[in-house]
């Protein structure tokens, strides 16, 4: 309690990314030029980096967020060794 968690929510970083979509948003003003036209959004956080897509449609004055899609990767876990008595091995003849 007390300190915010290193990771970044996935629910968080696509509503982040539909706002940067949406022309007239605080986060839309802070998008680099360079990923406006860009299919996935790199958010940086303390524990990394999350990307997200998302599929804004605009008619008039209307936006609809009709998809969005996150990357994310795998990372080993664990590692070990499992400690196994003998008397359980399988024996071939």
């Amino acid at each position: 309690m007390g300190t915010l968690h290193k990771a970044y929510a996935v629910s968080g970083a696509i509503a982040t990314v539909g706002a940067a979509l949406i022309e007239g948003t605080i986060v839309s003003e802070v998008l680099s030029p360079d990923a406006i036209n860009k299919e996935i959004l790199r958010i940086g956080h303390p524990g990394g980096i999350i990307e997200v897509g998302a599929k804004i449609n605009r008619q008039d004055s209307a936006y609809e967020y009709t998809e969005a899609f996150v990357i994310r990767t795998a990372r080993r876990l664990m590692e070990g060794h499992v400690l196994v008595p003998e008397k359980y091995f399988f024996k071939s003849a």
